[in-house]
């Protein structure tokens, strides 16, 4: 995870993954910061560790010559909360019946277990 700050005199500071993190704790007079994902963020990780000067931290908005830095979405981590989120929604629809007829009973332990199994996958790759 990598993290850009802003520092009350207005000096932009950044750090990268959690060793950094560890022997580096933010400063004490930090007013604004952003975290985001170094790996799917690499290009712009690489630009402002060559040349900070350009950047700047407006209320938690990283931007580059005054204009917003697109920053992608945390991949593997979203990747996990969608497909949990898309489990607990079905569970949502499944517990709303009723009463549920044994082939919707089975069709849900199928969609559950196959939900379960790419939730496990995705938990194992961000161990590795």
């Amino acid at each position: 995870m990598a993290t850009a700050y802003k520092r009350a005199d207005g000096t932009i500071g950044f750090r990268v993954n959690a060793l950094e993190a560890f022997f580096f704790p933010l400063p004490s007079d930090v007013v604004d910061s952003v975290n985001f994902d170094e790996t799917t963020n690499a290009a712009v990780v690489a630009d402002i560790r060559a040349n900070p000067t350009p950047y700047a931290l407006v209320t938690g908005v990283l931007k580059k010559n005054g204009a917003n830095v697109v920053l992608a979405a945390d991949g593997d981590r979203a990747a996990l909360l969608n497909s949990a989120a898309t489990a607990v929604s079905n569970n949502n629809t499944f517990l709303g019946v009723a009463s549920p007829t044994n082939a919707q009973v089975l069709a849900q332990v199928k969609a559950l277990t196959q939900q379960n199994n790419q939730i496990i996958r995705r938990l194992v790759q961000l161990t590795q």
